[in-house]
């Protein structure tokens, strides 16, 4: 039985209390340096005019029409505050939604709960995550949690509905969500199988919810010549994001520890699978969908089902990559859809739903007073104290992991947080709203705090080819002198006669950099780590 109304909210309330604790971070996070940014740009045009990132095509209208606004009311760090609320809010209702359906007991949604977070970062193998700072993603691995709990109801259209505004934030996630919600369709019995019209709605219904997300990145290369595009993609795969998406590519030792670390992810999704079958189904009478048949079991097995064509598709990036080795640009234009994404998520999601199941079948055997009562399962009992543990050891982790290192996840680069944010107050006060900046290679979160636009950094790319294109050459113009193939991260650390030539190549009229060794140029503003210098065009 589900818990009464009372217990339901607590229980939410205490999902919400986890996520918020595991992605509570300061801000800015790691991504939302680009998000906000990009979102507050789109609404004021006059927020950083001239910033090369930020005057590049717009991926992801949903995300700025629904959370972007903000910024026109609140700063940076207040809009990020509200934005993760309502995604951990979104995620939260729907995890407990889910989780009722595999394992409607007493606590079980927050055990699962708190083991998904683990699983992903302990587990992956491309560098995916749910719980963090907002970005378009996170509402849609909320919807794409509403998707699943309908497909394990067998409810196909509402799954495709789901997944359709899942698309429209993003559309990778949602849309690889919709091709394994079609893989699994395959292997339910006919009966709850739905008929070719009502399957046909459904997803049509999907695909236009999914328009507002889908045709933004449709056209952001409308008119692009093709050898741009691919050049695009090969700079975007192999140049800048290789550990998402060519994952070959790694140095084979931690592609090596990678694999080890999914492999055991994967023995632990079959251990559990394998402990939930070993006893009789004790689920017949708790039907999810009102139809006989649909048990909590089978809707496991969709999920774990789910979890296993999403790591074929892993195999199907790898073999991809290594078939078109010799031929980057071809092969840049199929990695770039992440292949390797959605197993970071499906197989914990279907792990920490078995051991939800697990554990809502311990409660109940523990609680039945009959005397024929069955003993729990000694399997059982040691998967469900491995999970308890598991999650407790990176709750405990990653809240210490904070207290040791405050700082926001997306200025930990910086060598001096508090005089860096000191320049940049600086910076945001004392210099002209359209000056633009020559910055150090990893200073992603410069425009959040001074709000000035700069040349280039490693993390914002674009997301059009051209965009991509020129990004790239700029950054190699500035963070790798004659050409070298070895990044230099800090200004200070370049030639001085390099940063007048490079302030004309970039109209830049300001740097920021490390005060040591000094740049012989005219200082504006100097604390104990960073200074300013003007640049003369």
């Amino acid at each position: 039985m589900k818990p009464h109304r009372g217990a339901r909210y607590f229980e939410l309330a205490l999902i919400f209390l986890l996520f918020f604790t595991l992605g509570g971070a300061p801000a800015p996070h790691v991504n939302e340096t680009q998000y906000l940014a990009k979102a507050k740009h789109y609404w004021d045009a006059s927020y950083c005019p001239g910033d090369s990132f930020l005057d590049t095509a717009d991926a992801h209208l949903v995300f700025y029409w629904t959370v972007g606004w903000l910024t026109r009311i609140f700063s940076l760090e207040t809009t990020a505050w509200v934005g993760r609320i309502a995604a951990w809010l979104l995620l939260a209702f729907g995890w407990q939604r889910l989780a009722w359906q595999i394992a409607p007991s007493r606590w079980a949604a927050p055990l699962a709960a708190a083991l998904f977070p683990a699983l992903i970062y302990w587990g992956n193998f491309a560098g995916e995550w749910v719980i963090g700072g907002i970005e378009g993603k996170c509402f849609a691995y909320g919807f794409f949690l509403l998707g699943m709990t309908a497909m394990v109801q067998s409810r196909w259209t509402a799954t495709w509905i789901w997944l359709g505004v899942a698309s429209a934030f993003h559309p990778l996630v949602g849309g690889w969500a919709v091709l394994g919600s079609l893989f699994v369709l395959l292997t339910v019995e006919r009966a709850a199988r739905p008929s070719f019209r009502e399957a046909s709605i459904g997803l049509c219904l999907g695909g236009l919810l999914a328009l507002p997300g889908l045709v933004p990145t449709l056209l952001l290369n409308s008119g692009t010549p093709t050898a741009e595009q691919h050049e695009a993609a090969r700079i975007y795969v192999f140049e800048r994001l290789p550990h998402h998406l060519a994952m070959l590519e790694l140095d084979p030792k931690e592609l090596s520890w990678k694999a080890m670390r999914f492999s055991w992810l994967l023995a632990a999704m079959l251990g559990v699978w394998l402990a939930v079958n070993r006893g009789k189904d004790e689920t017949k009478g708790d039907i999810v969908n009102g139809k006989e048949g649909v048990t909590q079991r089978e809707g496991l097995r969709c999920l774990v089902v789910f979890a296993a064509f999403s790591v074929g598709m892993s195999l199907v990036g790898a073999g991809l990559e290594l078939l078109l080795r010799n031929q980057p640009d071809q092969g840049a234009s199929l990695l770039r859809y992440y292949w390797f994404r959605q197993a970071d998520v499906a197989v914990p999601l279907a792990t920490a739903m078995g051991v939800a199941l697990l554990a809502g079948q311990l409660s109940r055997r523990i609680a039945d007073e009959s005397p024929a009562r069955s003993s729990p399962s000694w399997l059982s009992s040691c998967v469900v104290l491995a999970a308890m543990f598991t999650a407790g050891w990176h709750l405990v982790g990653s809240v210490g992991d904070r207290w040791k290192n405050p700082k926001p996840p997306g200025a930990r680069q910086m060598a001096t947080l508090e005089d860096w944010q000191d320049a940049c107050d600086w910076i945001r006060e004392e210099t002209p709203p359209d000056a633009i900046f020559l910055v150090d290679r990893q200073a992603q979160s410069f425009k959040w705090y001074a709000a000035r636009g700069d040349v280039a950094n490693w993390k914002d790319i674009p997301q059009d080819a051209v965009g991509i294109i020129d990004w790239y050459a700029r950054c190699r113009n500035v963070y790798n002198p004659g050409g070298s193939e070895r990044a230099v991260g800090t200004l200070a650390n370049q030639a001085r006669h390099r940063i007048p030539t490079l302030a004309r190549d970039h109209r830049a009229t300001h740097a920021i950099t490390r005060n040591s060794p000094n740049l012989r140029l005219p200082v504006v503003y100097e604390n104990a780590t960073y200074a300013v210098y003007k640049l003369d065009r």
